[in-house]
């Protein structure tokens, strides 16, 4: 199925402290505190399949979910985008373009249903952003 895309906020005014949680459950996927996340341990939400967090060289994999189901669920969105993958792995391709909403929006995978991307703002020595991808399975179905 063509995975929905949705974009979400979890945090305070400040973006500082907060939680993600499951919209279907509410049990929590990541806190952060004082700007610094961490996975719930353990994870009790069974809609969770991965989490790419802002700057991770990987992805977080969840309930037997793995890199290779992630990677068929990208792969002919990667290569409807770029067809070489500028020479690179479709893992490290989705990672280099993860910003890239077509990307996701052309995405199909029959154990995930949506995409959850959450966008902090913030200055620095300029305006600065940081975005994390979720990727669930948040319908009726069972996988």
């Amino acid at each position: 199925m063509t995975l929905q895309l949705i974009d979400f906020n979890y945090t305070d005014e400040d973006e500082l402290d907060g939680e993600i949680a499951c919209p279907v459950c509410g049990k929590p996927w990541v806190t952060q505190v004082a700007g610094e996340a961490a996975f719930s341990k353990p994870l009790q939400c069974p809609h969770l399949k991965f989490a790419l967090l802002p700057e991770a060289e990987t992805a977080d994999f969840f309930h037997g979910f793995t890199a290779a189901e992630l990677t068929a669920a990208v792969d002919p969105a990667a290569r409807s985008l770029c067809p070489d993958l500028d020479g690179l792995t479709v893992m490290e391709f989705l990672i280099a373009n993860r910003l890239e909403d077509k990307l996701w929006e052309k995405a199909s995978s029959p154990t995930m249903d949506t995409i959850l991307q959450q966008t902090t703002h913030g200055i620095a020595c300029g305006p600065v952003s940081f975005t994390a991808h979720f990727g669930a399975r948040l319908g009726n179905s069972p996988a």
